[in-house]
């Protein structure tokens, strides 16, 4: 504290008493649930919405996981369609370090409260299901 004059001492000393009081790893167990509970949900819902050419993969557990669409679902126009409606999607390039290789996006379905999710996924499936029959 003295080398730099200004070190956060309250919140460093809050922190050491969770930790030191085991706070920590129960809080970790919890988180875990909440995530292991919102990617079954995750899955569910893309089950049910989602068209049969849809694809996804199951990683098992983390805080995102892989939509693909046929090569026939123009992407950026999938994407601006559910941007009108209030739904968000990231610029997919930027999970490739060339040009992409897969037409789809990450859904982050750790960061996102359910009821959410399930609006969301589905404006996304509305949308697919009409460029699918588009093309």
């Amino acid at each position: 504290r003295l080398s730099t004059l200004g070190s956060p001492w309250l919140p460093e000393a809050t922190l050491a008493e969770f930790l030191d009081r085991g706070y920590y790893d129960s809080h970790l167990v919890e988180l875990q649930r909440a995530l292991d509970r919102r990617y079954q949900a995750c899955l569910e819902l893309l089950r049910e919405l989602m068209p049969e050419e849809v694809r996804f993969t199951t990683p098992g557990g983390g805080p995102t996981l892989w939509l693909d669409f046929p090569t026939r679902v123009p992407l950026a126009e999938l994407r601006a369609r559910a941007l009108t409606r209030g739904v968000f999607v990231e610029d997919p390039s930027s999970a490739f370090h060339a040009t992409p290789h897969l037409n789809g996006f990450r859904v982050s379905y750790a960061f996102v409260p359910e009821p959410e999710l399930a609006r969301a996924l589905d404006i996304l499936a509305e949308e697919a299901r009409r460029l699918l029959a588009r093309s």
